[in-house]
């Protein structure tokens, strides 16, 4: 017995001192290479999007996001995704709003203000008694937004770059 473990230590001592090169080679540091990696950068020019087509994008994100709040507001969304709703559908109005003339700025600063007021308001700790509150100030917002904010009727107001 006193023999194979004797015989077993050897042959670890010398496994341990001799070692494979494969193996030690392994565990060695590399230099890094000093020239840089070549880099391609490809500019391109993209035709610019017509307003027309911006004002259609941004107010069905606008109305798609005011239905989430609805539905989050009637459900059992959570806080933080009512939060970002009401910071998706501001986004998108001050979007519209960089593509309107005058006429059609001062029609859509009421709503605009009235989104802005009513995300204030929205918090971990909301009562039952706000979130209907402002469940049904939102679901009339949306319906002057929907009658108002129609492509049909805006046309006018759309400037043209």
């Amino acid at each position: 017995m006193r023999k194979v473990r004797n015989a077993v230590i050897f042959i670890a001592i010398i496994a341990l001192f001799t070692g494979c090169y494969s193996v030690r080679r392994k565990f060695v540091r590399k230099k890094e290479s000093e020239e840089p990696h070549p880099v391609y950068v490809d500019f391109k020019e993209y035709p610019k999007e017509r307003p027309n087509n911006l004002y259609d994008n941004y107010y069905l994100f606008a109305e798609a996001w005011m239905d989430e709040i609805i539905n989050g507001l009637s459900g059992s969304y959570n806080y933080k995704r009512q939060r970002y709703a009401f910071n998706e559908i501001i986004r998108n109005l001050k979007k519209m709003d960089d593509i309107f003339a005058k006429e059609g700025r001062d029609k859509l600063k009421p709503i605009y203000n009235e989104i802005v007021n009513l995300s204030k308001k929205v918090s971990p700790n909301m009562t039952n008694i706000d979130r209907i509150f402002i469940l049904r100030r939102m679901e009339a917002i949306e319906m002057k937004f929907s009658e108002g904010f129609k492509h049909s009727r805006v046309s006018q107001w759309i400037r043209k770059n």
